[in-house]
């Protein structure tokens, strides 16, 4: 098991740490410029999403970039381009943006708004059937406007007691 944690926007390297043996190694990032971004899991492969112009979307956005970490000891990258359809411009209302948060089991990318709203939407996009789902998450109005929003996928609480 490695586990992967970037070093800064300033440098275009990822620090791994490989659990069994205890050391760690360095990955060179896919190319200059591109570590503003997202790092997922993607298909059990480490891999940095953003839209093809920012690190966010918005209504006018075309497409999302994905590099995923094919080998780490040869610091090699494969690139993989998701178009999004038309209908993303109506789905998405133009002039909210849009951060990437992750990808569902179901093949979904979740994308999230910065700040809190009323309503409050959380956007599924399945880049295998080009189906987009709006969600509206309920009771967000009680929390301001500024309010910072953060999701995390995929969480589970084990709720049993410990002996």
């Amino acid at each position: 098991m490695r586990l992967f944690a970037r070093v800064s926007n300033l440098v275009d390297m990822l620090v791994c740490f490989d659990v069994r043996s205890e050391k760690y190694s360095f990955v060179t990032l896919m190319e200059s410029g591109k570590y503003d971004a997202t790092l997922i899991n993607f298909q059990g492969k480490l891999a940095s999403v953003r839209s093809s112009a920012t690190t966010f979307l918005s209504g006018t956005s075309t497409s999302l970039e994905m590099y995923i970490l094919e080998d780490p000891e040869k610091h090699e990258w494969s690139k993989r381009i998701f178009n999004l359809p038309p209908m993303w411009t109506d789905a998405s209302a133009s002039r909210v943006i849009l951060y990437f948060v992750g990808v569902t089991a179901t093949n979904e990318f979740v994308f999230k708004p910065f700040c809190s709203s009323d309503p409050f939407y959380v956007h599924y996009y399945n880049y295998v059937n080009k189906a987009i789902m709006r969600v509206e998450i309920q009771g967000m109005g009680a929390f301001e406007k500024a309010s910072r929003v953060r999701i995390f996928l995929d969480h589970a609480e084990d709720v049993k007691l410990m002996e």
